[in-house]
């Protein structure tokens, strides 16, 4: 897949100098941009200021596409620790790309774990994890996962809730253009669905993006210590109604389900081509880039392939241990 011009991935950590340390860093040697981005002391500095419901200056943010699947605990573990980081001011804003093996289904965190049929789950070997973001669940299969971690003091963060999806989804739709897929947000008053269902792909969200009224991008949102957390699922291929066989359901519930995921959700392969024609993905990387390409081209970031920090990587593994593996937290409602 040919990725679209403009964009520059530095093979090199951003901002370093021969010696493997970053630059200091002056107060006001960092003019601050339309959108309030300061840098004093190696920490990210905000200005607050009003702004457009649109990502519309450049700034400099960290990349991270990681080359192999984990487990879902893993997954979760490391977007909660680098979104510590940022909002620490110890990390520039992060876009993480990523994958899941085995496959797992996350329920949001205000989900009741009587949703799933973990018997089901287990027979099919499928992993389970509660996110630390809201919203239903999700079958995490082929997909491309992102979180994006943003302090609270970002202009974006502080539109609030539904102005910062807004603000995130141009961006979004640009990153899926990228892939050859023309998706559009949707509105939660266009389709209505029953409340109480389980499944995200089932229910309508503002600004989620849709091809042709079917769902393409599922997100959901945390805040907390300091930082916004959005999560989205961009399912690459696979059938949107599996899920349902492994949700706590009745014959004629689970019937129902797979019905109408079929109707209102959709795939990337599905998509990519003439509709009703499977697509030929390509490889994770590029596919992975061309996302990143897209979203940072309409956001006006440029992106810093930083990885993550040591600290990081040891946060992650502690809190998979100790939260996201663990009967409490697991079994929280």
């Amino acid at each position: 897949m040919a990725v679209a011009g403009g964009c520059s991935f530095p093979a090199t950590r951003a901002r370093t100098e021969s010696n493997g340390r970053r630059p200091a860093c002056r107060r006001g040697s960092h003019a601050p941009s339309e959108f309030g981005l300061g840098r004093a002391c190696g920490r990210v500095r905000w200005h607050r200021r009003r702004v457009r419901c649109r990502l519309s200056v450049a700034e400099t943010w960290r990349l991270i596409i990681e080359p192999q699947p984990r487990r879902a605990s893993v997954n979760m573990a490391m977007d909660e620790a680098l979104a510590e980081s940022v909002a620490s001011g110890c990390a520039l804003p992060t876009l993480r790309l990523y994958r899941w093996s085995p496959a797992a289904v996350s329920i949001g965190r205000f989900q009741s774990v009587a949703d799933l049929d973990l018997e089901r789950l287990d027979v099919r070997g499928l992993d389970w994890v509660r996110r630390l973001s809201g919203g239903r669940a999700l079958l995490h299969g082929n997909e491309l996962t992102y979180a994006l971690l943003l302090p609270l003091a970002h202009p974006v963060a502080q539109l609030g809730i539904l102005d910062s999806y807004r603000a995130l989804a141009g961006s979004l739709r640009a990153a899926l253009a990228a892939l050859g897929v023309n998706a559009d947000p949707l509105k939660a008053r266009a389709r209505r669905m029953a409340a109480a269902s389980a499944a995200c792909l089932e229910q309508v969200s503002s600004w989620e993006l849709a091809v042709a009224g079917r769902k393409l991008v599922g997100s959901a949102q945390c805040r907390r210590h300091g930082y916004v957390l959005q999560h989205g699922s961009l399912p690459l291929d696979g059938d949107p109604a599996a899920l349902a066989e492994v949700l706590c359901l009745d014959t004629g519930g689970r019937e129902r389900l797979r019905d109408n995921l079929r109707a209102t959700a959709t795939t990337l392969a599905h998509e990519m081509d003439m509709p009703g024609v499977e697509g030929e993905l390509p490889d994770w990387q590029p596919l992975a880039r061309a996302f990143a390409c897209g979203f940072g081209n309409h956001a006006q970031v440029d992106w810093a392939e930083d990885g993550s920090q040591p600290a990081e990587l040891e946060a992650a593994a502690r809190l998979a241990r100790v939260r996201y593996a663990a009967g409490a937290w697991l079994n929280l409602r």
